[in-house]
């Protein structure tokens, strides 16, 4: 199966990635080169406010979409992108999704949160609550660099069984932010505290490039191909088709090894048909 990338900052622009198009679109092709078939632009939120919208992210996802469909190369033209963003955690979040200006991932209930590097607020937990209280599902995104969560893991297994879903970055796994965010991102692996792995892209080279099969390859190692499929396949395909998480993230909650949550995703990989053919 070809990846599906939930965490990139490919837009001109915007944030802290690309300056150009032209950028955009080697960053693009890059990660279809490594295996990238479906790509969600997740600008920071910030920065968006700052010197943009919410809809021109919009506008510039269907910009770069269009150039990438003129191209030659028939690689180029099966890259599907998305638009999405990364969500900082603020009191405020959750009515500023009420108003479109903190958006979901494409067109799912599967909303990016990024939590602080080197705290964990005492408002998180409400904020994730009343996102959860929408029907919408937090996705914490790279929880392996936050200093306080590398410490006591068991905080990170909590957010989950209230309701999160986890989205390591895939540089994590290959030292790309030092020993320590190495070692936590292989702890939550074993302990079976990640849903699912992206690039975090933020340039064509460098820590935060397109390229994910190295840190696929390392978790491979450590965990088994099929954890590896899961995180870096099945999972992100599941996530953003945005199948009923009402049926199968609850499964994916409950303690216990990680076979649990690939079961969940092999469920919610059958629901459709399941769903056509009457099945309750």
């Amino acid at each position: 199966m070809r990846r599906t990338d939930l965490h990139s900052h490919i837009l001109p622009s915007i944030d802290c990635g690309p300056d150009s198009v032209q950028e955009s679109l080697e960053m693009v092709r890059l990660a279809a080169k490594d295996g990238a078939e479906v790509i969600v632009a997740t600008p920071h939120f910030r920065d968006v406010q700052r010197r943009s919208s919410s809809a021109e992210i919009y506008n510039l996802v269907t910009g770069l979409y269009a150039r990438l469909q003129r191209a030659s190369n028939e690689r180029d033209r099966s890259i599907r992108l998305v638009a999405g963003m990364e969500n900082r955690i603020d009191p405020e979040l959750p009515d500023w999704i009420d108003q479109g200006k903190a958006l979901p991932l494409g067109n799912t209930k599967f909303v990016l949160v990024s939590l602080p590097f080197t705290s964990y607020p005492d408002f998180v937990d409400e904020v994730l609550g009343r996102i959860r209280s929408k029907r919408l599902v937090p996705i914490i995104a790279h929880p392996e660099r936050n200093e306080i969560l590398q410490r006591r893991p068991r905080m990170l297994k909590r957010i989950i069984q209230d309701g999160a879903l986890t989205l390591a970055t895939g540089a994590s796994f290959t030292g790309g932010f030092g020993p320590r965010t190495r070692l936590a991102a292989e702890q939550f692996l074993k302990r079976g505290l990640l849903h699912a792995v992206a690039s975090n892209m933020h340039a064509p080279r460098g820590v935060r490039s397109p390229q994910l099969t190295p840190a696929f390859e390392r978790v491979k190692q450590i965990a088994g191909p099929d954890t590896a499929r899961d995180l870096f396949e099945t999972s992100p395909d599941v996530i953003i088709q945005g199948h009923s998480p009402d049926t199968w993230i609850k499964s994916a909650f409950e303690p216990g090894p990680r076979e649990r949550f690939s079961n969940a995703l092999r469920l919610a990989a059958s629901l459709p048909s399941r769903l056509r053919s009457g099945e309750r």
